[in-house]
């Protein structure tokens, strides 16, 4: 076997730096994600938003794109599960606040 003395490949680096404001990178993560869903279904099409037609792309200016379809109604099982889930969320970090302290 020969060896050779090519340079071995830089290492990439996979963790990206944190965030200074993480409530910042969350708004904008959400705004990113909505404006692919946005872009994938076209709804920028018939969009009540001027800067999306414009741009021919879902800019969603309130985070949530303006002309996605409203979600199906829920049924007050539905309601209820969520808001059982919500406060039993809720309890756990309140436990874990208190045990940290």
């Amino acid at each position: 076997m020969t060896k050779t003395n090519a340079p071995s490949a830089p290492e990439v680096a996979y963790d990206d730096p944190v965030p200074e404001n993480i409530d910042e990178f969350r708004t904008e993560l959400a705004r990113r994600i909505n404006r692919f869903i946005g872009d994938r279904k076209k709804y920028w099409r018939g969009c009540k938003e001027l800067s999306c037609r414009r741009r021919r792309a879902c800019l969603a200016p309130r985070i949530h794109c303006s002309n996605a379809p409203p979600l199906p109604p829920s049924t007050p099982e539905q309601q209820a599960r969520a808001m059982a889930h919500v406060q039993r969320v809720l309890r756990e970090v309140l436990a874990r606040r208190e045990q940290g302290a």
